[in-house]
Order: structure tokens, then sequence, then C-alpha cells
């Protein structure tokens, strides 16, 4: 009826029967000055989020970072070493990977469990520790390689059988991470001055056509400088054979009718 709620017929019941369940819980009626909680608090115990096994162990430590850099953001496909992660990508997806490299590039520093080296972050020390020396088994043709880079580089069994060109263009990238450079603390410091702004969009069909027929160029195609017209020399050809005559040619010509005419002039004064 648009009037205040304190005078609604039924307030009064309305607040005893609140007043009764909260005495009855073990609160204090309304309007006392101390009321205690209706709800106990507890204290809950968080545990500790258990260790992680993997071919990057200890340097990873959470499951986040071990996905980072070993789960492919398309289609949720999980791999046991990053490099295989970055071929896969490419060749299925389309994505760059140096786009995805310089993402996480700088994330949280990693030092390398092998050698001992710093790394720039959890993707960069996985990329590192891939192509350390560490003898692996193709689970198909059994045969031995020296690192997983290696592995994934040269064999085509199965998974492996992928274009040359994608190959190529993966092991160039992650060549970049291989060592610790010069005048460098970090493995991966460097890693974005070693492409151009093009070479670091997130798919490969958003590169320029000249990057994507040459993988692996560290430098980006120079444009053609056009010739100034101004400058060039005219050329003159010459009336019997069409061919160009000389300054020193043009010069022996003229000496020699000057001498004629002197010849001339002094035959005349003698007659």
């Amino acid at each position: 009826d648009e009037q205040p709620l304190y005078h609604h017929p039924c307030i009064k019941t309305f607040l005893t029967q609140i007043e009764a369940k909260v005495a009855a819980l073990g609160g204090t009626t309304l309007g006392s000055k101390s009321p205690s909680p209706v709800v106990p608090t507890v204290k809950l115990a968080m545990k500790p989020d258990p260790p992680i096994q993997s071919f990057y162990s200890p340097a990873i430590e959470t499951a986040s970072e071990l996905h980072r850099a070993t789960k492919c953001k398309f289609c949720d496909e999980t791999f046991k070493h990053a490099i295989k992660l970055v071929y896969h990508m490419l060749h299925l997806h389309k994505a760059n990977p140096v786009h995805f490299i310089c993402k996480f590039v700088t994330f949280r520093e990693v030092k390398c469990d092998v050698c001992s080296v710093p790394c720039q972050s959890p993707v960069a020390f996985a990329i590192h520790k891939d192509q350390h020396e560490c003898q692996v088994e193709c689970p198909q043709c059994k045969k031995k390689y020296k690192s997983p880079h290696e592995m994934f580089s040269k064999d085509s069994c199965g998974d492996n059988n992928i274009p040359a060109a994608v190959k190529k263009y993966v092991n160039y990238v992650v060549s970049k991470l291989e060592k610790i450079e010069e005048d460098t603390d970090t493995i991966g410091e460097n890693f974005a001055h070693h492409f151009s702004k093009y070479a670091k969009r997130p798919m490969l069909q958003d590169l320029p056509l000249e990057w994507r027929e040459n993988f692996g160029k560290t430098k980006w195609p120079k444009k053609k400088k056009k010739k100034d017209k101004e400058t060039e020399e005219p050329v003159t050809p010459a009336a019997t054979n069409g061919v160009a005559e000389s300054p020193m040619a043009n010069g022996d010509a003229t000496s020699e009718k000057k001498k004629k005419k002197k010849k001339k002039k002094q035959e005349e004064e003698a007659a």
C-alpha cells in the first residue's frame, strides 16, 4: 500500500521469529551490544602443491609453468618436450614460434640443472635443455640420438614426419637459446633482438611473403634503390656504327680540324 514497512501488521511477528532463531543458534537477541557470530569461523589448512615430475624437474616447479612450456593452447595436447610443442604448433596450427617464445621469454629466471646457466624463463629453459646432450631413443625405429632436439629434427617416424621447411625454421629459432651469448648474463636475454617486428607476428599467415619464403634469414630483405636519372651520363651513339664515342676520340677530331684550318690560312697568306 506504499506505506513504510514499520506499519505492516505482521512486522512484530516476523521480528519475534527472527530473534527466536538467533537465540536457538547461540546468538543474542536483537538490540544487544555485543552480538556473537551466528556461524563460527574455521581455519582451513592449505595443502602445498605436490611436486611436479617431468623432464625439466626440479627447475620447473609448478604445473602452470610446465603446461606453458609443453601444452598446446590450440588443441590442449600435451608433449614431453617443449621443442616438440614448437614443431607441432607451427606445422598444424601455423603459429609463429618467434611470437610464442617472445611472449614468455621474460617470466621467471630459471637456472639450468645441467650447465648451471640462468635462463630468462621456464619456456626458454625448457627449449635450452632439449638441446643439451641427453641420449634418447625413437620409440618406433629404436634409433638413438644425442639430444631430444636432434631426434625431433632428424627423425621422420610417426609425428616427427614434418616438412623440412618447418624443421629448418624452428631449428633456426631455437638455436638462439642453445647457449649464452656474448655480453649477456642469461640465456634468452637478446632473443627478441634477433628478429624484426615482422617476424614477431603471432601467426604464419601474418608474416610477409618474403619472410615466409626464406625461413632462417636473419636480415630483412632490403628495398632496391632506384637510380637517379639526372646523375646518369648520357650516351651519344656514333653516326656510323651506333657505338658511343669516347671523349678522347672527340678531342683528336677537333685538334685535326684546327690544324687543317691553320695550314689553310698560312697558304692563303703566302699566296
